[in-house]
């Protein structure tokens, strides 16, 4: 893993040339190549041919050409390493060098006690700690509160994510990087229409997004990109139904799909259609690799629980738990530990929407499949719409919690067109906070 990282990403080549000696490696074809890593030196990637040409420079013996072309083979067999998981394979290696030099400093100890040298053995264990050859820890993860203290200053508008959604970004004042969002909402009460709102306007503002439509099948009715085409036409006042789509005249619409690839002022909008099965760490991955070429700074996931859980547990809940927390990671350490703004739907239990129907709104009591999700979140957003909003063509909005703000179960109503996606931004009917028991809020 040490290896196919530090080959891929210069930066990682840099750390672990100057933490690692060859000897950690146990094969020795795994310690020559280390030693090419930083022979080579080169500050991009270091690729399988360029590998292969090196050695057949640099050995002469055809055995031991193919046995580390063998070894050069395997290591590029791997899927691309996260930084997350370098991090953790430095860690784990740091940890076996000091488990290695206690054991060799305790063993001392014994001896010159088993010879009587009880000076000796004194001296030797109070060297234990700090004998040999030990790993630095990652600096990076460590700040020094008073210093930190200088470079703060208020947010900019350009570290800021606004929703697009009035009453959403008022209390908010939107996302920001490595802050993990929740939308909660029961089936069928237009989470992925919130979601696509929400991508649709970083796009409009110039930011990149990645979207991981779990359940986003082309199969289906209403494709996500039909979704966000009848969106983008709303934004630029030429509103079309997912009818005209099928049967109105194409030239309605190409003209909108037209400015929506072209404009040199929109961000990139990536979706993303997963295989069944993927996990938070494979999302994780393929952010990491398709931004090489694009900085991602939105993630958008439709939805939570649709991934697979990153190991079976005894307890469906425990699952859930270890996923919400590998997706708060996510979002604080994706992008070299700069974070992103990650968004993702998540879906109401049974109970959690029979009790928002009986009291008009959601609140974290609603996400009590697990706790977890309410806590890890600094955000969770809500959306509810009962069968007689449905007929009125709307759609219920507010916030079970806000990160700094002191409004968090205030209900908004929005005006809605399920057939062509779209959201007005401001309240048609606003709540006074007064109607609301805020204990459970």
């Amino acid at each position: 893993m040490i290896l196919r990282r530090i080959f891929d990403d210069a930066q990682a080549r840099k750390r672990a040339l100057s933490l690692l000696k060859p000897e950690h490696f146990v094969e020795r074809r795994q310690r020559w190549l280390f030693k090419v890593a930083g022979t080579i030196g080169s500050n991009g990637p270091i690729t399988a041919d360029i590998l292969r040409d090196f050695i057949s420079k640099r050995l002469t013996r055809q055995r031991t050409v193919e046995l580390v072309a063998e070894e050069i083979g395997k290591i590029f067999g791997l899927r691309p390493i996260l930084g997350s998981e370098f991090d953790y394979a430095l860690s784990a290696v740091q940890e076996e060098a000091r488990t290695s030099v206690l054991m060799i400093g305790v063993q001392a100890v014994a001896r010159a006690i088993a010879e009587g040298n009880l000076e000796k053995a004194e001296a030797l264990l109070k060297d234990v700690p700090y004998a040999g050859e030990k790993l630095r820890s990652d600096q990076s993860r460590l700040i020094d509160a008073r210093a930190a203290m200088a470079t703060l200053s208020p947010d900019s508008p350009s570290t800021r994510y606004p929703t697009g959604i009035q009453v959403i970004d008022e209390t908010t004042g939107g996302g920001r990087l490595g802050e993990f969002w929740i939308w909660a909402a029961y089936i069928s009460e237009y989470k992925t229409t919130f979601l696509l709102s929400i991508a649709h306007e970083q796009v409009l503002r110039g930011k990149s997004v990645f979207y991981v439509a779990l359940e986003g099948a082309e199969s289906e009715a209403k494709p996500i990109r039909r979704r966000l085409l009848l969106q983008h036409a709303q934004k630029l006042g030429a509103p079309f139904s997912l009818n005209d789509l099928v049967n109105g005249d194409p030239k309605v619409w190409q003209e909108v799909a037209l400015d929506f690839q072209k404009n040199p002022a929109y961000g990139r909008l990536t979706i993303w259609r997963p295989p069944l099965g993927v996990t938070i760490l494979d999302c994780a991955r393929e952010l990491e690799y398709v931004s090489k070429d694009v900085d991602y700074e939105v993630l958008v996931l439709d939805y939570v629980q649709k991934l697979a859980p990153l190991r079976r547990r005894n307890e469906g809940r425990d699952e859930r738990n270890e996923t919400l927390e590998a997706t708060q990671r996510l979002a604080c350490e994706a992008r070299d530990k700069r974070g992103v703004w990650l968004v993702t739907g998540y879906q109401t239990s049974t109970a959690g929407r029979k009790r928002a129907e009986e009291q008009g709104y959601y609140d974290l009591g609603a996400l009590s499949e697990t706790l977890l999700a309410g806590q890890a979140a600094s955000v969770v957003c809500w959306s509810l719409a009962t069968e007689a909003m449905k007929l009125r063509k709307e759609v219920k909005t507010g916030l079970a919690k806000a990160r700094d703000a002191g409004t968090a179960g205030t209900a908004h109503y929005l005006a809605l067109d399920p057939q062509t996606g779209f959201i007005s931004k401001t309240p048609v009917f606003r709540h006074s906070d007064d109607e609301f028991d805020f204990t459970d809020v």
